[in-house]
């Protein structure tokens, strides 16, 4: 947000990266201080990094939401007929690299050695797909390559301006990223990190299948240039929003990735900032925090439809009446969610032939419902297949909801990687949650869920919460995981940040160190041996 549109008249950046919620949180908040090179910055680092990954110092706030890159393709591998230790390419065979990869499990005095095979694509995934015989699938991942980010983040954490943000993410390779980012003099703006892949001779992305690997169609010629890369400096409308949406027309956009998401989310967080003015750090973390569901507000006419040919005329006074926010205590936002998962179980089931089919991307159904109609049924059967699929998508979910409130069918769990240990679960109460949640997959508050049966369960959403006032990065705003800081599950800081994410609140850390101190509730201090000293 520029300074233009907030109280303050300086920049307010608010950013909450949407990933897995896991427990302990992927995310631990810290204070980082230094004199050498002078270094005052908080925010979000990954446990063992020596920097913070996203933040705020003195001078500079950023963020970021992922780019949606296409920076990975699986490439069909054809072994040689005549030598199975070779591989097929336009230009001949070559051998297969092997490359052994040592696996140490704690209390066995033996190792494992898998030898893992590389194509000049990538590693061969086997034997998970050994089944296609005399042909194999390698990947090729720009993740795999040399990477300069360590370098560009350490840079965000001593900027002190918008111009060293724009340097520093030059540097950036993998992961991709949108970097939001506003300074203490006013500027904000938005830039693309991340190497983005050119490909054969049109030099956009393949399609969503394996391509093949020997006749060098697809292979990676290059990447984008950083200065092509999409960006926004002090924009003067007075905003910058990235929620994974498209960010720029034209090649461009097409190179980055065919298959973008829809920007529901992206176009609910604009209509709240032309609502408002002058807006401080409070106001811009509600932003955070709407349940409004844009796909809903686009598409709501289609489920009312649906209810009054179903001879629903109650659920359909229930969705025209709904008030399109997605509250746990909200009966319209469960009956049209659920029918809009039902609509699109019962297309897979259409499409793909079968009851055990599974659903439709919620791409193609939103594309159902912009027509009205199923796109692979021929005109004029297409809009009457849409309709009886959407009356029988109705029935179904009004009968599967029966009256609940969204609360009642959709819960928000933080996972443990051995929560699936129903014994070990008992035991440590290792997962966090299980409770009545608000969102769904269109919200800003984001919260999708697997499947299209009730219960609805989110184990995704806002991995941390960051919002900052840059006319006061000491007193502003604040930072938020959604379990704790600890990893110790019988902890007091597990779990204790969870009712405090779910419910919208932030805590402050403050840059200056004495009022670090003074609010500090312990320390643990870590000192070298006499050995390492010496």
């Amino acid at each position: 947000m520029g300074g233009q549109r907030t109280r303050s008249g300086k920049p307010i950046l608010a950013n909450d990266m949407h990933l897995s919620l896991r427990a302990p949180s992927l995310w631990y908040l810290m204070a980082l201080h230094a004199e050498e090179p002078a270094l005052d910055v908080v925010g979000m680092t990954l446990p063992g990094a020596p920097f913070i990954i996203a933040g705020h110092n003195r001078a500079v706030a950023w963020g970021y939401t992922n780019a949606m890159v296409d920076d990975a393709d699986f490439f069909i591998e054809r072994v040689d007929p005549a030598d199975s230790t070779r591989y097929l390419t336009p230009d001949g065979s070559l051998p297969f690299q092997v490359h052994p990869e040592t696996l140490r499990v704690r209390g066995r005095d033996s190792v494992t050695v898998m030898h893992v095979r590389w194509t000049r694509h990538g590693p061969v995934l086997t034997p998970v797909v050994s089944a296609l015989g005399g042909e194999l699938v390698a990947l090729r991942w720009a993740g795999h390559d040399p990477s300069r980010t360590a370098h560009a983040i350490l840079a965000l954490n001593l900027a002190t301006g918008a111009d060293d943000v724009l340097r520093a993410v030059q540097d950036f390779d993998d992961p991709h990223q949108n970097v939001v980012f506003a300074d203490t003099a006013g500027r904000f703006g938005y830039v693309m990190g991340g190497r983005v892949p050119l490909r054969g001779v049109d030099r956009r992305p393949p399609p969503l299948t394996p391509v093949p690997g020997w006749t060098g169609e697809w292979d990676w010629t290059g990447e984008l240039p950083f200065e092509l890369h999409p960006r926004v400096l002090d924009p003067p409308q007075g905003y910058v929003v990235t929620a994974n949406n498209r960010q720029v027309a034209g090649e461009i956009g097409d190179l980055i990735t065919s298959d973008w998401p829809a920007g529901f989310r992206a176009y609910r967080i604009r209509e709240m900032i032309l609502q408002g003015a002058d807006l401080d750090a409070d106001a811009v973390h509600r932003m955070q925090l709407d349940v409004r569901d844009a796909m809903a507000a686009r598409y709501r006419d289609r489920a009312v439809a649906a209810a009054e040919r179903a001879g629903l005329p109650g659920q359909a006074r229930l969705l025209a009446e709904w008030d399109l926010e997605a509250r746990e205590d909200s009966r319209g936002a469960a009956l049209f969610l659920t029918w809009f998962e039902r609509l699109r179980r019962a297309a897979g089931a259409a499409l793909y032939g079968g009851e055990t089919a599974s659903a439709i991307p919620r791409g193609l159904a939103y594309e159902i419902l912009e027509q009205r109609a199923l796109p692979w049924v021929d005109e004029p059967d297409a809009r009457a297949a849409y309709d009886s699929l959407a009356v029988a998508a109705m029935l179904e979910a009004d009968s599967m909801v029966a009256g609940r409130a969204w609360g009642e069918l959709h819960r928000v769990r933080a996972t443990h990687a051995l929560g699936t240990s129903a014994a070990l679960q008992r035991l440590l109460r290792l997962d966090v949650g299980q409770v009545p949640h608000r969102g769904s997959p269109h919200t800003v508050n984001v919260a999708p869920y697997e499947g299209t049966t009730i219960p609805f369960t989110t184990s995704y959403g806002a991995s941390q919460r960051h919002v900052v006032d840059m006319a006061d990065v000491d007193g502003s705003g604040g930072f938020i995981l959604p379990t704790g800081q600890s990893g110790i599950p019988f902890s007091r800081h597990y779990r204790d940040q969870f009712e405090r994410w779910r419910h919208g609140g932030l805590w402050l850390i403050p840059l200056d160190r004495e009022r670090a101190r003074a609010r500090r509730v312990g320390v643990l201090r870590l000192e070298p041996s006499a050995a390492d000293r010496n």
